[in-house]
């Protein structure tokens, strides 16, 4: 086969090679204005980019500053149209209302837990049997405020969990619903939302700050670092005690809970910029 006749060349042979292409290249470029045979980056007339952060790597690279234009994350536009939809057609409210089987008529939480079973430091890692009793203990607490008369509680599972339901059936005994699989958009629960309980290290607190919605960020485990990933979203109190999550929820209930986060730097129109600047 070819791969027999031809093997392979060794990493010294191949910058070897690389090296002489480069030299051989750059002289057949002496007689053009500009290279044709030569490796160059792409020099586009535009760089779109979402973060500050990427705009500065590509300027560290030497790009043009004149054509990168940093719009935001467009997921940010999306969801909070999203929810100014849901409040808005009743129609499309209740068939969300529908699919996920909730009721209009009572508070609606969702929660999103982190999984002590599988990501954090060996000192921290729990036994999956920990893991559900530590957050049966979190459900109980919101239950005891929220009845189930009252308040549909939904918990989002993580993707990975879709095969892993059965852990969390005790939780079903507290009237809790779980949500899984592909079927299940986690943008669509935030968003029928009335208060969202998270922890602070989830992509998903992007979701909460875009659509608005009172939210309660809590961590009631002794794994700290948690707590540090709550700066990347803003988020500046984070719950530590049951007391304090009694506390947040009670204000909730009587409709004085503040406001746990800051989303007042996000750009809502990252979308209507990208359209923009590729017409």
């Amino acid at each position: 086969s070819f791969v027999e006749r031809f093997p392979a060349p060794q990493p010294l042979l191949k910058r070897f090679y690389f090296f002489a292409l480069e030299i051989v290249s750059g002289l057949l470029d002496l007689f053009h204005e500009e290279p044709r045979y030569g490796f160059m980056p792409g020099v586009p007339k535009k760089i779109i980019v979402f973060t500050k952060a990427k705009a500065d790597s590509y300027l560290a690279k030497g790009y043009d500053p004149d054509t990168i234009h940093v719009v935001g994350s467009p997921d940010f536009q999306l969801i909070r149209e999203l929810k100014q939809r849901v409040d808005t057609d009743s129609a499309f409210k209740k068939r969300l209302l529908e699919k996920y089987d909730l009721n209009d008529n009572k508070i609606k939480i969702v929660v999103i837990l982190y999984r002590f079973y599988l990501s954090p430091p060996r000192e921290h890692k729990m036994t999956v049997e920990e893991h559900v009793e530590h957050y049966y203990h979190l459900f109980k607490i919101i239950r005891d405020i929220f009845p189930v008369n009252t308040a549909d509680v939904v918990l989002r599972m993580h993707p990975s969990e879709n095969n892993m339901e059965g852990i969390y059936k005790p939780y079903e005994t507290l009237g809790v619903q779980l949500s899984y699989g592909p079927e299940a958009k986690t943008d669509e629960l935030i968003c029928l939302s009335d208060i969202y309980v998270g922890e602070p290290s989830t992509s998903v607190n992007n979701m909460v700050l875009a659509s608005g919605i009172p939210a309660i960020f809590v961590n009631l485990s002794q794994f700290e670092a948690l707590d540090k990933t709550g700066e990347h979203f803003n988020i500046h109190h984070i719950i530590k005690t049951q007391g304090a999550l009694e506390e947040a929820l009670m204000n909730f209930k009587k409709g004085k809970m503040p406001r746990y986060y800051d989303n007042s730097h996000l750009v809502l129109n990252s979308v209507d910029k990208i359209v923009k600047h590729i017409k």
